[in-house]
């Protein structure tokens, strides 16, 4: 007698393709829902796959190709069509994610939850949608000779993968050239700004790559006045910035070196190109900025520890620490925190980031705390320093915060001050490798 659980006719039950619809239906959604934000261009997303290395012939073209394969792939998953193509694509996409994007993620234990994705989809790929999906409908059903012969050639489907395959690649290349390109190997001298654009009729797209020793600020000056910073590029990195109809580029050297930019414009390129002072308006345009995409390094899982001072006892204590940080929008980076207690026992935090949209102030978990400085260090080393009014051990202070990051370090220094006249007190230390 076949025993009901081990048996392979058993798992090709209904049971098995009511929960294959189910899983099924999860990857979709999820896909759906990634997908839908990044349909429109975003700096940020553009950024980061520029930052991977998809920059031929264009990292619009590829952050256009991930956006929609996550939104239609997700589509067709929910409704078992083309589950294999679909789940085959998707899993490339995370493939790069899980094991290129990260620094050296393990493989099997502490997993990511884009590895979990990832072997979903490879699962999927393997067994099909099963039989609640159009697929199997379409597979089962009697069709005519003639229908057979006019949709089920397979060079008829071979033809249609390759023009739509076609289409998808040239559609965002050529929206980037629609308007021409300008290439330009653009020196900015100590203490000056470079500007781009002002009262064009069309928008405009930069590709800059940072060749200099110093780093370089790129802000946006629009049409109707005003200035916000978009992105700060670190010496060996690049950027991908859009710019709007009517506004004006500003790029910002605020050292006392030279900067070395290469640049490629898409758009309209019909824009003016001037060098300022640095203060333009009666405004500096050099006061600390941040975005959400200077931060990205922090996108990772990491190993270290918390020390903090117990002010009941006075006296210092280290927990290690796991963390893994997380970008759920352009604006807003969470913290995830698992915490070992002396007792084994774990204990989870997280913190919200969220970058207001001058570039001045970060609201951390409901406290406003203004950029006092930002200083590019060597080896990609930002350092941060945020300070605002809050509470900590129940009185009001005055809180600093110190940011180190680097792509295999991340410090967060907490200090309190209680008073005016008093000196500020480290209240703890985050310490992070990877």
């Amino acid at each position: 007698m076949k025993n009901s659980t081990t048996s392979l006719a058993a798992w090709r039950g209904p049971a098995a393709a009511f929960g294959l619809l189910v899983f099924r239906l999860h990857l979709g959604v999820v896909m759906v829902e990634a997908g839908l934000p990044k349909l429109e261009p975003s700096d940020w997303f553009t950024s980061q796959v520029a930052n991977l290395g998809f920059t031929w012939p264009s990292p619009e073209m590829w952050a256009w190709l991930a956006a929609w394969g996550e939104f239609a792939g997700g589509i067709l998953l929910v409704v078992g069509l083309g589950t294999r193509l679909a789940a085959a694509q998707l899993s490339v996409q995370f493939f790069v994610i899980s094991f290129l994007w990260y620094d050296k993620p393990e493989f099997f234990t502490g997993m990511y939850v884009q590895q979990e994705m990832f072997w979903g989809f490879v699962l999927l790929l393997a067994t099909g949608a099963g039989k609640w999906s159009l697929d199997y409908w379409l597979r089962t059903r009697v069709w005519p000779l003639s229908v057979r012969k006019a949709f089920f050639r397979k060079a008829t489907i071979g033809a249609s993968a390759a023009v739509l395959a076609a289409v998808l690649l040239a559609s965002p290349a050529m929206a980037g050239c629609a308007f021409g390109s300008v290439h330009s190997d653009l020196i900015i001298e100590p203490g000056k700004q470079f500007v781009l654009g002002g009262d064009q009729r069309g928008a405009f797209k930069v590709v800059a790559r940072n060749k200099g020793k110093v780093a370089v600020e790129i802000k946006e000056r629009p049409r109707n006045g005003g200035i916000f910073g978009k992105i700060t590029l670190a010496p060996g990195q690049q950027g991908v910035v859009r710019f709007a109809e009517g506004s004006t580029a500003v790029l910002l050297n605020p050292s006392a070196s030279q900067a070395n930019l290469d640049l490629k414009i898409t758009g309209d390129t019909n824009l003016r190109m001037a060098s300022e002072p640095v203060v333009s308006g009666g405004v500096k345009t050099n006061l600390p900025r941040l975005t959400g995409a200077e931060l990205s390094d922090a996108l990772a899982d990491w190993q270290g520890t918390l020390t903090y001072l117990n002010y009941t006892s006075q006296r210092t204590v280290t927990l290690n620490t796991v963390l893994r940080g997380q970008m759920t929008r352009p604006d807003q980076l969470l913290l995830r925190f698992d915490y070992e207690e002396p007792n084994k026992t774990h204990v989870f935090g997280t913190d919200t980031l969220a970058f207001l949209a001058d570039g001045a102030q970060v609201r951390w978990d409901g406290i406003d705390y203004l950029v006092q400085s930002k200083e590019w260090l060597p080896s990609q080393t930002l350092r941060l320093v945020l300070e605002g009014q809050g509470q900590d051990d129940n009185r009001a202070a005055t809180i600093r915060k110190t940011l180190t990051l680097s792509p295999h370090r991340f410090i967060v220094k907490k200090e309190v001050r209680f008073s005016p006249d008093s000196a500020f007190l480290q209240r703890n230390q985050y310490s992070f490798a990877r």
